[in-house]
């Protein structure tokens, strides 16, 4: 994972990949609301966090489900909330210490999506019917 500037073109980090295998891809990655972290998928269906003032792991979120959608951050970047792909379940994450809060079982074949409301209290997930 590499970090570059848009003002200047200079590659401002790279980042070591844990748990990384060669087939896996990354077909998204974002920046916590703060800008303080970004986060991307990694090997063994797990997502990583960086410090973007220098490059260093911050904390991992494991077994998150699929890749297939971006997680999202809270307003306040305090929580994450991953998608799992096939096991119609939405993690709510705390981003300090990549401990999973709590999980949400919804009634769906696939989820697609999630949002937070503006004051971070509640989370909208949608996805495909059954």
């Amino acid at each position: 994972a590499t970090l570059w500037s848009c003002e200047t073109g200079d590659l401002l980090w790279i980042a070591e990949i844990q748990s990384c295998t060669p087939q896996d891809e990354a077909p998204w990655s974002i920046f916590s609301p703060d800008g303080r972290v970004v986060v991307g998928p990694v090997g063994d269906n797990n997502v990583q966090c960086w410090k973007v003032d220098d490059g260093t792991l911050y904390t991992a979120f494991l077994e998150m489900g699929t890749f297939e959608n971006p997680p999202c951050f809270s307003p306040d970047s305090a929580w994450l909330v991953t998608l799992g792909t096939y096991g119609s379940c939405a993690a709510l994450w705390n981003v300090t210490n990549g401990e999973c809060i709590r999980k949400y079982v919804v009634d769906m074949r696939k989820i697609s999506s999630a949002v937070f409301s503006p004051d971070g209290l509640s989370v909208f997930v949608v996805g495909e019917s059954e």
